[in-house]
């Protein structure tokens, strides 16, 4: 392995650490992956610094990124609220194609708690890697943060497994949508009869929802295993 620059994952006002290695895979040594360790501490920016902050973090094809994030959501944590730091962190694995492959197992024990737990350090990797990629949580050192294992199958051939979507309920255009809707429903006929069944009612309604929830909320690929 070789050590990797970080100066353009890096800018301005940046508080985050991160180390970066580069390593070459398989008996020839022909396959690379990136690998970056980073910290972002729990100390607050301003929501624009912290943004830029967690944009300029590396990413894309080849890449496995071992993240303390101090942040929460869903796609990571089971246990804690998301909070705002959290959809920032989802906004750039979307941006950057990624996919998070903690299973949902907590990664921090409070120190003097052992009730409580929670899950500030993430691992992702980009989509393309996801399925060659095991991890687990390990319970053996005194650390409060759990050791992570990542396992790399060498051997992996890609199979043909489909995507999965969620709607984008943020930033969604409702009023557009309820609008849409409510015109679409006064022109369906909703009565039974001369060859017109519930079921042909059922369908147009179904279309229209369909219809309209693409154009104004949108899908988006599900970008988590604890999400899956």
């Amino acid at each position: 392995f070789r050590k990797l620059s970080t100066k353009d994952y890096k800018g301005e006002h940046d508080s985050k650490e991160i180390q970066c290695v580069k390593l070459l895979l398989g008996k020839e040594e022909k396959e690379e992956l990136n690998i970056a360790n980073v910290y972002i501490p729990p100390v607050k920016n301003t929501e624009q610094e912290e943004n830029n902050e967690i944009h300029k973090m590396p990413g894309g094809p080849g890449w496995i990124i071992m993240d303390d994030v101090n942040a929460h959501h869903e796609a990571w944590e089971n246990l804690i609220g998301q909070d705002s730091r959290g959809d920032r962190i989802m906004d750039w694995i979307d941006d950057k194609r990624m996919m998070i492959i903690n299973d949902g197992t907590p990664t921090r024990q409070e120190r003097g708690d052992e009730d409580r737990w929670s899950t500030p350090d993430i691992t992702a990797c980009h989509e393309d890697m996801a399925d060659r990629l095991k991890w687990r949580v390990e319970k053996k050192l005194s650390s409060d943060h759990l050791p992570i294992i990542i396992e790399v199958d060498k051997d992996y051939e890609k199979s043909k497994k489909t995507s999965r979507y969620v709607w984008k309920l943020k930033d969604s255009k409702w009023e557009n949508y309820r609008l849409e809707i409510s015109e679409g429903i006064s022109e369906i006929s909703l009565t039974v009869g001369r060859g017109r069944q519930v079921s042909d009612i059922e369908k147009e309604l179904r279309d229209l929802i369909l219809t309209k929830a693409k154009k104004y909320i949108g899908l988006k690929k599900i970008r988590s295993r604890n999400l899956e």
